[in-house]
This record gives C-alpha cells, structure tokens and sequence, in this order.
C-alpha cells in the first residue's frame, strides 16, 4: 500500500532524501511555497537535477504567511489535496518543507486535511547515508537468510531499532547448528515454505541484497516475532562473496562485489 511521510529538512542532507525517495520508491512533493533556500542543494532546480522525476514542486500546499508571523494559511487547499489523493494512487509520497519541528510547520495543517479524506500521513524517519564506497550489511544466520534473499521472509527480527533505510546487503554468518536448522524447518512446514537441504546453504559471506523500508514493532507477516522487525522489500540473491560479518550493521566495500562481478 502506498504512503505519505511528511518531513522537515533542516539538519538533513539532500543524499538522505534521494536515498529514502528511492527506498520507499517515493516521488518528493516539494508543499513549500516558494522552493527556495540559503542552502543553494535545496532550490528547486538543485532538486530536480537530483531527483529528476521524482521531485515536484507543490506551491498549492504552500504556507501564504512563511515570511511573517501571521497564522498558517495553505494557498489553495482543495488543489493541493486533490493532486496529492491522485498522485497517492500510483506511489508513495514525501511531503518536503524546510522546518524542523513538525507541530509549528504548515506540514502539520497540510496532514489534518488529509486525515479528513483518510489519508493517514507519517514523519519520515531520515536513513543514515552510507559510507562512500561501502554497502551497508546486515548478518543473518541460515537457513533465515536464505528466505530473506529467495522472497518468501518479509521482515527480520532484531532486538534493537534502527533510522537506516535503503540497500543492505544479506550476509549469511559462518555459524549454524542441527538445532538452529530444525528450528527454521518447523516454522517453514507450518508457513509451507521449502529450504534447502542444511548442507547447501552457503554460509561465511554474501548471499543476496534487499532495500530495508521500515523498522516496525507490530506486523501481520507470519515471520514477525519482535521486539523490532525490519522490513525488507526488493530482495534477491547474489553470486557468493565469502566475507567476515559483524554483529548488528557493518560495512562492505564495493570493491569486493565488483572484483566478484569480474
């Protein structure tokens, strides 16, 4: 189902915002009346030539007093709702403005008249930027791993939260035991989900990729058990690259994949 997150870009940067566009495969609407900034990356032409047909520019959403104290008054509402309801139909949406606080920004106005047409809108939670040069990693005991990278495991359970979102790569730990498989087997025979023999799961490296969407702490999937799920959208394996994971994220570099892909 499509979304709408709304979000304040004062202490983000702009590769924040096309990396969460891309993750929730989003189109940016831009609701401040006029898409200009002191920080030249956020002018509308700057915005553009990043998000290309992504980002539009949504002046009727715009506040009409930005540049006074008067009270908040949308420049013409029922335009601004109508197109955000027609463009909800085909992606998800970000509605962009430059304030940090979501209670004194015209953001906040913009989500009240859409909860009217039962539109429900959430803040968006900026991912971390990866390191240039690097993937970011998530290590996964097998069999779990294997389901992740093959479509059929939806979210992955962690005890801790995290803001990420984008691409991470699924590495497959070194360790496995006959308990640790049996355990897997019984939830998939339950789900009817076949894995492969313990034997042929390919462990101690890289075994797929998938774009993380969300951390959620309640989920219909049938693989969501808490305390925090990850929601994992986009997976599909990868040509085996051994390497040496970590706990919790860790760092790739691209170098590895490329000499692989070679």
């Amino acid at each position: 189902m499509n979304q709408v997150f709304t979000c304040g870009y004062s202490g983000h940067t702009v590769a924040q915002l096309k990396q969460a566009a891309e993750a929730w495969n989003a189109r940016v609407l831009d609701i401040r009346l006029s898409p200009k900034s002191m920080r030249p990356e956020w002018n509308e032409e700057a915005l553009k030539q990043l998000l290309g047909w992504r980002y539009y520019h949504l002046g009727a959403l715009g506040n009409d007093n930005y540049k006074n104290d008067g009270p908040i008054k949308i420049h013409n509402p029922k335009l601004g709702i109508d197109i955000v309801e027609q463009l909800l139909c085909t992606k998800s949406l970000i509605l962009l403005c430059g304030c940090a606080d979501y209670h004194s920004c015209h953001r906040a106005v913009v989500s009240q008249m859409l909860r009217a047409r039962r539109i429900i809108t959430q803040e968006l939670a900026w991912p971390e930027v990866e390191t240039v040069g690097a993937i970011k990693a998530l290590s996964i005991k097998q069999p779990w791993a294997h389901l992740i990278v093959s479509g059929k495991k939806d979210i992955e359970n962690r005890s801790w939260a995290t803001n990420y979102r984008g691409r991470v790569l699924i590495h497959a730990s070194k360790g496995m035991t006959h308990d640790d498989y049996d355990s897997c087997l019984a939830l998939c025979d339950v789900l009817q989900v076949e894995i492969p023999p313990m034997e042929n799961l390919e462990r101690g490296g890289i075994v797929g990729e998938a774009t993380l969407v969300d951390c959620v702490t309640e989920s219909k999937s049938p693989w969501f058990f808490g305390e925090y799920g990850f929601v994992l959208a986009n997976a599909k394996p990868l040509p085996f690259v051994p390497y040496r994971g970590a706990l919790g994220f860790f760092n790739v570099p691209v170098d590895i994949l490329k000499a692989d892909a070679n």
